[in-house]
């Protein structure tokens, strides 16, 4: 997630986090959370009331990451082994780790996943004629790529898998750029979720 032109992707999943967090205080719920990368960074008990979300608001925005690497597939299982209830779990990122799936398919069973991806729109459509370096921030490799067709079009396809995969469990999935305003997006995804039930 640390990705981004004018805004890096990690602050836009906080900022969300954050207000999905707030938006427990106006419903009532409990709400919890759970800071992952290649490791369980952080996690809150589920519980209800003002000062509970201020708390999980403090640690998002304090957070530093100890790892390097992502990987959703333990975050997932370790919220499976917390979740005593069935629970609306809201899991942000910008799903470039593929390792999740299987785990993601049991855990839906038992609970109801709602998708949020955060991207940026250099990713929606690279330049077609410049070679770039990037650096992997979870390996430290930096490797000089050719932006062309190709590239854009294993991006378009890895997007593709992700959402056909995500249609065939039933889980929401809502894409956010990270220059949009996404409080309205939000708003209008969780408007249209409602008319479906």
């Amino acid at each position: 997630l640390c990705f981004g032109q004018d805004k890096q992707k990690i602050d836009v999943a906080t900022e969300i986090a954050a207000l999905l967090a707030y938006a427990a205080i106006k419903s009532n719920d409990k709400v919890g959370l759970i800071i992952f990368s290649d490791q369980i960074e952080k996690f809150i008990p589920p519980k209800k009331g003002r000062g509970h979300v201020w708390q999980i608001v403090a640690a998002l925005l304090s957070h530093e990451p100890k790892g390097v690497k992502t990987d959703i597939d333990q975050g997932i299982k370790f919220f499976l082994q917390i979740a005593n209830r069935r629970s609306v779990c809201f899991l942000i990122s910008d799903f470039f780790d593929v390792k999740f799936k299987a785990a993601l398919k049991v855990a839906n069973l038992r609970h109801e996943f709602v998708a949020i991806r955060i991207l940026d729109r250099l990713e929606q459509s690279l330049p077609k004629t410049a070679i770039m370096d990037f650096k992997d921030l979870e390996t430290g490799d930096v490797a000089r790529v050719d932006m062309g067709s190709k590239t854009q079009g294993a991006l378009d396809k890895q997007s593709r898998e992700l959402q056909k995969y995500f249609g065939m469990h039933n889980i929401d999935l809502l894409d956010l750029l990270v220059d949009e305003n996404y409080v309205d997006s939000l708003l209008k995804f969780f408007i249209q979720r409602e008319k479906k039930r």
